[in-house]
């Protein structure tokens, strides 16, 4: 999937609060009416209900409940398709779409289906096609990497990996996100949504909103206060600097906002000449990353780092470098922690030269 898409849309239990259609959740919904891009009654939406299909009386409770509140967003029921998954539908069939819906139920099971039917690689050819794809609890969960992080290994759990995080739905408000986990984890709750695109993620909800993505040339006062406060350099002088490297192509800097708050910044660059235990050609590198302190162990810094992995594999990259200075313990346990692995140590020195008289 390496063409732009944007219209990713994960959410915990559909586009209204506590199953009533008189508390839409009127953000969610303004995301998808902005990713639509046409009136929702024009709209066409394959309806897939299939995670609930071990259940059947389960399955038409969702199918009516969730049917009911995209008629209730204006959607017309003759634009509806509902579609069990059997190898039925060919990628050409689904592309006629504007809207994948895929509902709750089991998420081992309809990750099942969908690998057994090949609808995998036709949902991956609808994203990329910047249809809008909407997930709820399962059909969110499937395109994560992984479902039962506690046995990430096992074949039968594991998802699409078209979100670069892990998630957990149904969680109550103020669920600790797990820093034990290899991706970031997104704890989600039922008014919260997450919008996926080929950059990055964010988190959105009623109230706020968690973002990473690739700043621009706006962002670089908010880049310029972070990265003063890592490097202990006046803001003047780094300012200076990033002016330069905003205008470089061979670098960027991504950020982690709370609404429109930047706390967290990572800088990185694409490197051609040999870095120390890296592979020939093109090589992705770290050159700093800096979370506020209150918003460390939240899973900021693992956001930013595959952001900027998703930044740096669109130009090419196979690999991506770093460095932290031998005693900086914390440093070192992260990059591990992230999936860096040790190339060598080095030891730098200097020698004064006398004046030629």
């Amino acid at each position: 999937m390496d063409a732009k898409w944007q219209n990713v849309l994960l959410t915990d239990c559909g586009f209204y609060l506590h199953n009533a259609l008189d508390k839409p959740n009127a953000p969610l919904i303004d995301r998808l009416r902005g990713m639509v891009g046409k009136p929702f009654a024009e709209a066409t939406v394959l309806f897939i209900p299939t995670a609930a299909k071990q259940d059947e009386a389960k399955a038409q409770a969702v199918t009516h409940r969730l049917r009911n509140e995209l008629m209730a967003m204006d959607f017309q029921p003759c634009n509806i398709t509902i579609h069990d998954i059997n190898g039925t539908l060919s990628e050409a069939d689904v592309l006629q779409y504007d809207i994948m819906y895929i509902t709750g139920g089991k998420t081992p099971y309809l990750a099942q289906r969908v690998r057994d039917a090949g609808f995998d690689k036709i949902i991956r050819a609808f994203i990329a096609a910047n249809k809008v794809y909407v997930g709820m609890s399962a059909g969110s969960m499937l395109l994560t990497p992984h479902f039962n992080h506690d046995d990430p290994e096992n074949p039968d759990f594991a998802g699409l990996g078209i979100l670069h995080a892990y998630v957990s739905v149904h969680c109550a408000p103020g669920t600790p996100h797990r820093t034990d986990l290899p991706l970031p984890h997104i704890a989600l709750c039922e008014n919260q949504a997450i919008t996926v695109t080929n950059d990055g993620f964010q988190v959105v909800s009623g109230a706020n909103h968690l973002a990473f993505l690739r700043a621009t040339h706006d962002h670089i006062r908010p880049v310029t206060e972070l990265l003063s406060t890592l490097y202990e350099m006046p803001y003047d002088e780094v300012l200076e600097e990033n002016e330069h490297l905003f205008a470089d192509k061979n670098h960027a800097f991504f950020l982690a906002l709370d609404d429109d708050k930047a706390v967290g910044v990572a800088h990185g660059s694409l490197r051609h000449e040999y870095v120390n235990g890296t592979d020939d050609g093109t090589k992705g590198y770290l050159e700093g990353i800096y979370v506020s302190p209150q918003y460390r162990k939240q899973g900021i810094a693992e956001g930013l780092i595959h952001t900027a992995e998703r930044w740096m594999a669109q130009h090419g990259c196979r690999q991506m470098a770093s460095d932290c200075h031998i005693d900086n313990t914390d440093s070192y346990h992260f990059h591990c922690k992230i999936g860096f692995t040790e190339t060598e140590r080095c030891i730098f020195f200097v020698k004064a030269i006398a004046p030629m008289e």
